[in-house]
């Protein structure tokens, strides 16, 4: 008898162990943004300040507290330490709390002391750099304090940097592209933050497929990736382990739904966020028959392409260069490339395996970085514009681990040459229709 009361006793504990408690809305209180640096525009700090606030409420998972005090000239260190000391006071304060020339109302500091998490944004630096063709480059580094609303204390992994970058033909265009810029990394490096990850169980689970608590209501989005978990016992201690993959192909108001990229997985089983950029870094090498009208040649062709992963499902946004290695040129050191844009389709899709179709415009280029053969009539110019064509392709990749794929893939492709003069300067330049077959790893971030 004793054995069996053990034994049910043993169930019941490694049920509400793997029982996951969704995660809920949190009120995170948001500085407004500070800075040591006096001649940096207002009009700067509020366009900052307004993409930090997009950031938060866009990702879905919080309750914005915004503040209106700023941090400009105090000291942070001094500023967290005294507010530290008001909260373990017995008797609250009653009154507007003076730091130097500003003061911290006590509606704001109700808010900081009763929030879950408080982010303190900073300006570190904004540059600005003139290249090449009267181009303006401009940088803004923006630092982030994260800290628990609870006792004031930083969190893990709660300091970090964004540096977002612009390029314009004029200092304002350059800073509003630095500005926009600031979103995605930004709500990368808040997803990055355990604490602002989200967690949830499984309520339903199919052949290749499951459903999780929290969707729309959270921010969850189509590619958002979560590893299942388990809870096991290694030497008398408990620890979670991961156990598969799951990716989210359907978000509804309160649920999402996802596929099963591997692992069993069964109903009330935790799930945890694995925060990623977005975007799957795919570097290939391939093969490829070039068909001109002077016959048949072949060259080997190097490239890489991003895809956009966050956000899409069955059609995803593509982009990639690629450099065909053709030699059948002397006396001049040059990059001739062909960059398209265009999507990724995914019909099927079996657990780790899937198959991938590709439609794309493309466009081709030849960089002439050092000529002594006088090769296009003048080194003035060092870039050339040579093909306009289109492209696609079809693979077969296979998920060998969590974060990474390999991938085996066939493709056509058909180019006309703009540059009839240069024909016999090189195949390059003559108008093509191609064939290829090649292999290429695949990094998710």
């Amino acid at each position: 008898m004793k054995k069996i009361v053990t034994f049910l006793m043993l169930s019941v504990m490694a049920v509400v162990a793997n029982a996951q408690v969704a995660s809920s809305k949190q009120d995170v209180a948001i500085f407004q943004l500070s800075s040591a640096d006096r001649n940096i525009p207002m009009g700067l700090m509020q366009g900052v300040d307004s993409q930090i606030q997009k950031v938060f409420v866009d990702l879905g998972r919080f309750t914005v507290l915004g503040l209106n005090f700023r941090l400009d000239g105090l000291n942070l260190q001094t500023f967290v330490s005294r507010l530290r000391l008001l909260k373990e006071q017995t008797t609250a304060p009653d009154k507007a709390i003076q730091f130097g020339e500003t003061f911290l109302t006590l509606d704001e500091y109700n808010k900081i002391v009763g929030s879950f998490l408080v982010v303190i944004p900073r300006v570190d630096g904004v540059h600005f750099t003139r290249l090449a063709n009267n181009v303006r480059k401009a940088t803004i580094e923006t630092s982030f304090t994260i800290l628990k609303g609870s006792d004031l204390t930083p969190v893990t992994g709660g300091f970090f940097t964004v540096r977002s970058q612009g390029q314009a033909q004029n200092r304002q265009q350059a800073l509003e592209q630095a500005l926009a810029g600031i979103v995605p990394l930004l709500t990368f490096e808040v997803r990055k933050v355990p604490q602002f990850q989200i967690s949830s169980g499984l309520v339903d689970v199919g052949f290749d497929s499951a459903s999780m608590e929290l969707g729309q209501n959270m921010g969850i989005m189509l590619g958002d990736e979560y590893a299942l978990e388990k809870v096991v016992t290694k030497d008398g201690v408990p620890q979670t382990e991961e156990t598969g993959l799951a990716i989210v192909d359907k978000v509804n108001p309160q649920t999402s739904r996802l596929f099963i990229a591997y692992g069993d997985p069964f109903v009330g089983q935790s799930v945890h966020e694995i925060p990623r950029l977005g975007v799957d870094l795919e570097p290939y090498a391939n093969l490829v028959e070039r068909f001109t009208d002077a016959g048949t040649a072949y060259h080997v062709a190097l490239g890489v392409k991003g895809v956009l992963s966050r956000g899409f499902w069955l059609v995803k946004p593509m982009v990639g260069v690629e450099v065909p290695l053709i030699l059948d040129i002397t006396n001049v050191f040059w990059v001739p490339f062909y960059a398209y844009a265009g999507v990724e389709f995914y019909p099927f899709r079996l657990g780790r395996f899937e198959l991938a179709t590709s439609a794309a415009l493309a466009m081709g280029g030849a960089y002439i970085m050092v000529d002594t053969s006088n090769f296009l009539g003048s080194n003035a110019q060092p870039y050339y514009l040579t093909h306009l064509g289109v492209r696609a392709d079809a693979k077969a990749q296979f998920l060998f681990s969590r974060d990474a794929k390999l991938a085996a893939s066939v493709g056509v492709a058909a180019y006309a040459g703009l540059l009839d003069a240069f024909v016999d300067k090189s195949s390059f330049f003559k108008s093509s229709a191609q064939i290829s077959a090649g292999l290429s790893f695949v990094q998710k971030f």
